[in-house]
């Protein structure tokens, strides 16, 4: 049986899955702890102190705090310890929502993922945008590829023309009701534009923004309907050669886009 609450999202998610969680106590030398930073391409690091956790501690900190107590050199950079450059940051669990932690992350950059005694993970500002890019990159390439088509498409007839077009596709598809025949190219489905497109009575009209063959723009676009689907139905999560998919589809839209651009400005209507 399905957990319901796992369609919320949770902290626990936007913990990557490749961190390794890297630590110091409180005694460590600041040298080392700099020397750890640097060689793991950190900015920062949690400290703890036995079974306790004191917060982190970051470049940005240190040099903070260099710059307004400067007697802290005294003794030599040599002679700290992290233990006098310590931030507190928020404390959030795994389990708490995303929004909440979102917050905490907009407040102070960094939040530690656990309990007072309990160290898990590391959360940063990186780390969100990483997961919120990985959620929005299918919708944000779905959209481009969609209304890239559709500006082509309107790029190349007008709305009389378009009409006419829309009948040599979709008659048969309707023939039991005309009248819920779409009239627009924005009331067609994403499927209907490209059949619309590729249709043999219409392609030379499109011809000049598509390219030469027909059946190589089905090739092209046809794939992303049943993908664009899955995606905006939520049935499921994309995987990473149809995310890749995708992206190849949207930047084969924009090449045309620009290449019709191009030379529609040059003054070139055989753009084919």
């Amino acid at each position: 049986m399905t957990d319901p609450t796992a369609v919320f999202h949770r902290v626990r998610q936007l913990v990557p899955s490749d961190q390794e969680l890297v630590y110091v106590t409180d005694d460590t030398l600041v040298t080392e702890a700099i020397t750890l930073m640097h060689g793991g391409g950190y900015d920062q690091l949690p400290v703890v102190a036995g079974d306790e956790i004191l917060g982190v501690f970051s470049f940005r900190e240190f040099a903070l705090r260099l710059n307004s107590q400067p007697q802290l050199l005294k003794h030599g950079l040599k002679s700290l310890v992290v233990e006098d450059f310590v931030e507190e940051v928020p404390l959030v669990r795994e389990t708490d929502r995303l929004d909440f932690a979102v917050r905490q992350l907009r407040s102070s950059g960094t939040v530690l993922v656990g309990d007072q005694n309990s160290l898990l993970a590391i959360l940063t500002g990186e780390d969100l945008v990483a997961y919120l890019h990985r959620l929005a990159e299918p919708y944000i390439l779905v959209q481009e590829i969609e209304l890239g088509v559709r500006a082509l498409i309107e790029s190349c007839a007008n709305e009389t023309v378009m009409s006419g077009a829309i009948k040599n596709a979709l008659s048969s598809k309707y023939s039991a009701d005309l009248s819920r025949m779409p009239v627009r190219i924005e009331d067609l489905t994403y499927d209907e534009q490209i059949n619309v497109v590729v249709n043999g009575r219409n392609y030379p009209l499109f011809q000049p923004a598509f390219g030469r063959h027909a059946d190589a723009v089905g090739l092209q676009l046809r794939p992303v309907g049943d993908l664009r689907n899955a995606v905006f139905h939520f049935r499921r999560p994309l995987a990473v050669v149809e995310v890749e998919l995708l992206v190849e589809t949207r930047d084969w839209v924009l090449r045309r886009c620009r290449r019709f651009s191009a030379r529609l400005k040059g003054g070139d209507e055989n753009v084919a």
